[in-house]
């Protein structure tokens, strides 16, 4: 199965990749740091479905974990807006 996993970089996106690939998914890694398959903010809805073309399934896993004291902007955009572009 063609499997996204979004948060690629990030401590829980890089296990569930991980896990994905060793049961024998075709990974494709999301996030917007560099490294990952491919390098895109899923908060613009526009670069979510380019993103997601062609994957069965999708691990969302990006977030901000620790949001205190981060611009609520920022916490809005990639702990929410990612959700509903994913979704």
């Amino acid at each position: 199965m063609r499997v996204a996993v979004t948060g690629a970089a990030g401590l829980l996106g890089r296990h569930v990749a991980a896990a994905c690939r060793a049961t024998g998914h075709d990974v494709r890694t999301i996030d917007r740091a560099a490294g990952a398959d491919v390098t895109a903010d899923l908060a613009d809805l526009g670069a979510a479905v380019q993103a997601l073309e062609g994957v069965e399934a999708v691990a969302h896993c990006a977030a901000i974990p620790r949001p205190t004291g981060r611009p609520g902007a920022e916490v809005f955009a990639v702990n929410m807006a990612t959700a509903y572009a994913v979704a």
